[in-house]
């Protein structure tokens, strides 16, 4: 889908941010504009400013998506537009972490799990503070003897190393 009417994208994110959109359709929203970003069609300003409207998302697919393409426009982009991306990232993990918890909780969908361990993973890597120094604190605690929840287990040992 092309969304060349900046009004149009404007209010679709209203609706992202109320939720009144379906968790499918936020999805497909970002991830359709991420696409024409990477083809150059549109600019990674304005997916930066429409993924500001996912930030509190908790549903597992727009925001697994959305994490991941933010990880990896920062990897590859510098200067402003990369700073103003790993804002965005910081933003939107920080949220999302702190709604569904950075440890492990018993009987959760295998879905959260999976998410938090992508959001610690790439927060780790783009030294997402605090939550890099929390991690990094697990790491020596278990280089010390402690233990590490198996879900948390890879971003755990990323911060460390």
């Amino acid at each position: 889908m092309r969304y060349d009417d900046t009004d149009n994208l404007d209010r679709l994110g209203v609706m992202v941010k109320g939720r009144t959109l379906a968790a499918m359709d936020r999805w497909g929203l970002q991830n359709d504009l991420y696409a024409l970003v990477k083809s150059g069609a549109a600019p990674m300003a304005r997916y930066l400013a429409l993924a500001e409207n996912y930030v509190g998302e908790t549903d597992y697919l727009p925001l697994s998506s959305l994490d991941s393409h933010l990880f990896e426009a920062a990897l590859l982009l510098d200067g402003e537009l990369c700073e103003q991306t790993r804002k965005t990232a910081d933003a939107l993990i920080q949220a999302a972490l702190a709604a569904v918890g950075e440890q492990p909780a018993a009987d959760e969908p295998q879905t959260t799990a999976m998410l938090r361990d992508q959001l610690l993973a790439h927060a780790a890597l783009l030294g997402v503070e605090p939550v890099l120094g929390r991690l990094k604190d697990q790491f020596k605690a278990f280089v010390d003897g402690g233990s590490v929840p198996a879900d948390i287990f890879r971003a755990v040992m990323t911060a460390g190393a």
